[in-house]
């Protein structure tokens, strides 16, 4: 058998849909019969509305056929025009013999085959045929039945319903013009023509009601009523005619009753397990609270044991020295130990009264005396040698220096505790 074509697909768009049953299985087979003529070949599409089946024949094939079934009609031709037109005469033959008036006196039965999916013959008075198709294919064959014959019989059905006038009342040149307006229309937009058509409640009703019926379905009264009243509590609405022309709109509403108690806005995911607590519960920083002011400590006592060491080092040396000394200890012994901060460089200072130098030192020393322990005894030196005036000289002027450093650091103030950060967990 020769392959089908695309070729082959479109000539036979053009071709009427024949109709035979099969009389030992009642089962009604639609087929298109296509010949061309530059080759002379033919060939069938044959169909039960759920598979396809084809054959095309060439030249050749159709003259040895014909003879294996008409032997008794076939004659041996020597010259090749005479072969020639004999193969023109047979096509022509089962061209008449596969229209709309031939089929009404042929006959179609179906018969086995080795070579074949599908294999039947048609038979008359005149001559006998035998056809022997092969499957296409599932995806194939829904292909071509869509296309051949299930979108034109919807866009008939559309023109049937919206038509103002019976189909069986136009003539044959009215029913042609509406044809092919409505099919120019449906080429355009074929989505929105189906849309259209299918639509209608009436088109829909009445095509749920022949499938119904086709299908031995049940009254179709009953079966609504039934459903709706297993439906109330949804607000379902059926209608209970077979067929209408009004579709009720339902109420699409999901009522609060159907909503699962798992989905209410209430309700909350379980708490996670303690051991995942504790794993993601990490200490963070609170962001809003405003930092806590804590008081400035007091001066350590080592450094006031410092202060009175330098003190009494430095005493003898000069008098400048003195009076840095008792001021610095007046300040660590006097009332303004109980204030926190110094006082800022713009608010006013109130002046003392100047005192006599031995009145100051007999009150620092007798303050620090009874505020400050002892002192802590002093870590053994070892002796160093004293080799020449050259480290006299050396030793004066570290002493110098340590004094003009307690002196200035008298000056700076009290010195302030070192801010650390807060507690760590």
């Amino acid at each position: 058998m020769e392959p089908f074509t695309e070729d082959h697909d479109k000539d036979l768009l053009n071709t009427e849909w024949l109709v035979k049953v099969e009389p030992n299985k009642s089962t009604p087979f639609l087929f298109k019969y296509g010949v061309s003529i530059r080759d002379l070949s033919c060939y069938i599409l044959i169909t039960d509305t759920k598979s396809v089946w084809v054959e095309v024949l060439t030249s050749k094939q159709i003259a040895r056929r014909w003879r294996e079934c008409n032997p008794q009609s076939s004659k041996q031709y020597t010259q090749t025009s005479d072969e020639e037109a004999w193969r023109e005469n047979i096509i022509n033959l089962l061209s008449n013999g596969h229209s709309m008036g031939g089929m009404l006196e042929m006959s179609l039965e179906e018969v086995k085959s080795n070579y074949s999916d599908f294999a039947f013959v048609v038979e008359c008075e005149a001559f006998k045929w035998r056809w022997e198709t092969c499957f296409l294919g599932h995806r194939r064959s829904s292909e071509i039945i869509s296309k051949h014959l299930i979108f034109p019989l919807i866009s008939l059905n559309h023109l049937t319903f919206s038509s103002a006038h019976s189909m069986s009342e136009l003539s044959d040149t009215e029913l042609e013009q509406s044809v092919g307006k409505l099919g120019q229309t449906a080429r355009r937009a074929t989505s929105n023509h189906i849309r259209t058509a299918l639509s209608k409640p009436r088109v829909a009703t009445a095509i749920r009601r022949m499938t119904a019926l086709f299908n031995f379905i049940p009254d179709l009264s009953t079966f609504n009523h039934i459903f709706t009243l297993y439906s109330e509590n949804a607000y379902l609405i059926f209608s209970t005619e077979p067929i209408t022309s009004i579709a009720d709109k339902p109420l699409l509403k999901i009522e609060n009753t159907f909503v699962s108690q798992a989905q209410t806005p209430n309700s909350q995911p379980p708490p996670p397990p303690p051991r995942q607590q504790e794993h993601y519960n990490t200490p963070q920083p609170e962001k809003s609270s405003p930092k806590k002011i804590t008081p400035e400590r007091e001066p350590r006592v080592d450094n006031k044991v410092k202060v009175i060491e330098s003190a009494s080092e430095t005493e003898s040396d000069s008098e400048p020295a003195e009076t840095t000394k008792t001021s610095l200890t007046s300040n660590l012994a006097g009332p303004s130990r109980t204030s926190a901060r110094s006082p800022s460089p713009g608010s006013p200072k109130d002046p003392t009264p100047p005192q006599s130098e031995p009145i100051r030192k007999s009150r620092s020393r007798s303050s620090l005396e009874a505020e400050v322990p002892p002192p802590r005894p002093v870590k053994k030196t070892k002796p160093t040698l004293q080799s020449s005036s050259g480290e006299d000289s050396d030793q004066d002027v570290k002493k110098s220096r340590s004094s003009s450093a307690v002196a200035s650091g008298a000056r700076r103030g009290t010195r302030q505790p070192i801010k650390r950060g807060g507690k760590k967990f």
